[in-house]
């Protein structure tokens, strides 16, 4: 590790994220075609996608780019994000022999997030105006998508991870992004359109969404569920100011008021319906369905949204705390979809909301916790987990944003900012809508 990347106990959330990434930079080969790493270590698995491939740890180099004021950091970080983007400008272009494994549909798991990284670079870059893998990626995500919406078909899934609510996020940050923003925004709604007449009625005034009409369980919270659609429609609201769209996310929040467990210690949901299972988690908890009613409350401008929205974070500060950690908890692995990186991320944005100096604390106790549990190599920092509740015994280290270090590394790096006073962060995937425009 270079000296200007050496550890330093004063910045010792800096520190991770920085050993975060260059355990990363360490896994990366450099070819004549761009730059490549696998999903996990001990892999040969490339993956583009955001949820377990390269965009994560573009997205945390570039950050740290724009943030710890390494000149050294910076030059490395730049040569791997252009290396990554000349590999997928090869891949992208309309001569290639093969694209990249990236379906349309989705936020994680499609080509939407490709698009939203390559628009976060634009902002994170020193001196860089846009990406330079904008001219491809948006064009070709927004083309794809309208072959999709001429059809009316947005493939088999609702959800935010791998279907139309992650793809409507993505085109509504294009269009707050103004990238091709009246195309993005005819193609939201579009989206938003089809998402509606996939809810299912769910008592009086309630809909419900699960992830696809073969899907056996409804998953109620954010990744693959109700609360992640009836965010995007609160957000599209917002831009359009179409009613239709705020009475289906009030339809959506009717459902999961309806089966959430409230008590003195905050509010949460099960897992899925038929089984008391609880998460805490952005995926299937309070830590990311706290978006759901934080964005009805930018919507509405209702007191009774910000206030539920409190209490999912009350829900995390007495129930996910990250010394708690343990099989089969609900709280059971560190990553930023279903552990302890995420729960810290959600209790930071409610931070910036609240004031709550309780958020701030116990965000940090994740930090702390996550510092504990990686593994320190001559190469950074990399953290072996569980992925799966149900496959306890398949345990990898991995690379990518929602199971891996660079999620990891972007929590660490916010509550560096955090912690360090800054008000505003320079990036923001599409479906937080904390800190959105």
């Amino acid at each position: 590790m270079s000296a200007d990347l050496a550890p330093s106990s004063k910045t010792p959330f800096l520190d991770g994220a920085i050993s975060a990434w260059t355990w990363i930079e360490s896994k990366a080969s450099h070819n004549e075609g761009g730059v490549s790493w696998p999903a996990a270590e001990g892999s040969s698995q490339v993956s583009d996608t955001l949820y377990h491939g390269m965009p994560g740890g573009v997205l945390l180099g570039s950050a740290l780019a724009n943030a710890a004021g390494s000149a050294n950091l910076r030059d490395r970080a730049l040569a791997v994000s252009g290396g990554y983007e000349s590999r997928l400008r090869s891949a992208l272009a309309p001569s290639a022999s093969h694209a990249p494994d990236v379906p349309a549909m989705g936020l994680y798991t499609g080509r939407g997030g490709i698009a939203a990284v390559s628009a976060a670079l634009g902002r994170l870059v020193p001196g860089k105006p846009s990406s330079a893998l904008s001219e491809l990626a948006y064009p070709g995500f927004l083309d794809s998508i309208e072959a999709n919406a001429a059809r009316s078909e947005w493939g088999d899934s609702t959800d935010v991870v791998s279907g139309a609510a992650g793809v409507g996020f993505t085109l509504l940050d294009l269009q707050r992004r103004k990238i091709e923003n009246v195309r993005s925004l005819r193609l939201a709604r579009a989206c938003a359109d089809w998402l509606i007449g996939q809810g299912e009625p769910a008592g009086e005034g309630a809909l419900k969404w699960r992830i696809g009409k073969q899907t056996k369980l409804v998953y109620p919270n954010f990744s693959h569920g109700t609360s992640g659609v009836a965010t995007f429609l609160a957000e599209l609201y917002r831009d359009t100011r179409d009613a239709r769209y705020l009475e289906a996310a009030r339809q959506g929040a009717k459902y999961m008021e309806s089966i959430a467990k409230v008590d003195a210690g905050g509010v949460c949901w099960v897992h899925h319906e038929g089984e008391d299972l609880t998460y805490a988690g952005w995926c299937h908890g309070p830590a990311g369905t706290i978006r759901m009613y934080y964005s009805l409350w930018r919507a509405t401008g209702e007191k009774r949204w910000i206030e539920r929205a409190g209490q999912c974070a009350e829900w995390l500060l007495r129930n996910a705390r990250a010394e708690d950690l343990k099989q089969g908890s609900g709280l059971w692995n560190v990553s930023m979809c279903c552990g302890v990186a995420g729960i810290g991320d959600a209790l930071c944005d409610w931070y910036h909301v609240s004031k709550d100096a309780r958020c701030l604390r116990a965000a940090k106790a994740c930090g702390d916790y996550l510092l504990q549990a990686g593994v320190r190599e001559a190469d950074g920092m990399k953290w072996p987990q569980a992925e799966h509740r149900v496959r306890p015994e398949l345990v990898q280290a991995q690379t990518g944003y929602s199971q891996g270090a660079a999620g990891i590394g972007l929590f660490l790096l916010k509550l560096h900012l955090v912690s360090s006073g800054k008000k505003a962060l320079p990036w923001r995937l599409p479906d937080n809508p904390f800190g959105a425009p």
